[in-house]
């Protein structure tokens, strides 16, 4: 199994590192990631997150970032 070297929050281009993570690797991460879709609905939110926002178990996949606001 080949090692996943993982960014550090100072890394440059980390948004382009981290997005090509896979979702199971996130969880590792020692700072939050959230993944949106198009429409800004949650598709990843890593453990990291839910400790630092604390919102522990509340669901949040399929929900929207920013509700209210229009469509981009």
């Amino acid at each position: 199994m080949n090692a996943v070297r993982l960014p550090h929050f100072e890394q440059s281009e980390l948004a382009s590192v981290v997005e090509a993570l896979p979702p199971e690797v996130l969880d590792t991460l020692d700072f939050g990631a959230i993944r949106l879709d198009a429409g800004g609905t949650v598709q990843i939110y890593n453990e990291a997150e839910r400790r630092l926002s604390g919102s522990g178990d509340l669901p949040r996949l399929g929900l929207d970032f920013l509700p209210g606001s229009p469509p981009a």
